[in-house]
């Protein structure tokens, strides 16, 4: 079994929140994943990293792995995520629910998906949207 990558619109916007934990894998500007290596990343200095020839960009963006990404809102800002399986008319469904420390943000809605990755991912980005 292996680790699900966010993806990388997830990864953007964990850039822009201060995501801030090691990582194995990276993405270029356009997408393109880098991966199998350890990747300390510094944004503001190149770093040398050893999956890929050459350094760390600032328009790269790190990949980290749903769980990671789910531990760093947990810790640094409060935010765990809980996804729910139910089953309706025998159907499998994972449900997404946000457990804020705090009430639920206005206009925040639970979506629910067939597999549990897709809803992890989606609760994880809109997690990352209420992060000031």
């Amino acid at each position: 079994m292996k680790e699900q990558l966010i993806s990388f619109e997830t990864a953007k916007l964990a850039k822009e929140k201060g995501f801030d934990a090691l990582c194995y894998d990276a993405f270029n500007s356009k997408g393109n994943l880098y991966s199998n290596g350890w990747c300390e990343y510094l944004y503001d200095n190149k770093v040398e990293i050893p999956f890929r020839s050459g350094v760390l960009e600032s328009k790269d963006v790190l990949a980290p792995t749903q769980s990671l990404l789910a531990k760093w809102l947990r810790e640094k800002h409060e935010i765990d995520i809980l996804v729910q399986r139910s089953f309706s008319n025998g159907i499998k469904k994972y449900i997404l629910t946000p457990c804020f420390d705090k009430p639920i943000p206005k206009g925040y809605e639970s979506v629910e998906k067939n597999n549990y990755e897709e809803a992890l991912e989606i609760a994880l980005f809109k997690s990352l949207k209420y992060i000031i």
